[in-house]
């Protein structure tokens, strides 16, 4: 879904939505074009644990007397967002330079 759900955004396919999308993309070209980008959606999501990981340790960090503020608490987490991005946008290139295929290659 996340491969039709990009074209839909790209507005490449005409459909009325994901799964429409999804259904034209195996009539017209088949499962593995469904599939396009797969792999690297698995390995680009697998770093969310980065984010569980970088917030609890910054958490800790922020902990005063075994409280953490709200400001300490904002700043874990867009510190933590931000380290997990910065990890994993790379990896989010080449998915959507995979799923933005044309379709065109055998």
């Amino acid at each position: 879904m996340d491969h039709s759900r990009f074209r839909v955004t790209l507005r490449k396919e005409k459909g009325e939505g994901s799964v429409r999308t999804a259904i034209n993309i195996y009539k017209q070209h088949g499962i593995r074009k469904l599939y396009l980008g797969f792999y690297s959606t698995i390995l680009r999501e697998s770093f969310l644990g980065l984010y569980f990981g970088t917030y609890d340790f910054l958490i800790r960090y922020f902990k005063k007397d075994g409280v953490v503020s709200k400001a300490g608490s904002f700043l874990a987490g867009g510190l933590a967002g931000t380290a997990t991005w910065f990890a994993m946008y790379p990896i989010d290139y080449v998915k959507t330079k995979i799923q933005s295929d044309n379709f065109e290659k055998p």
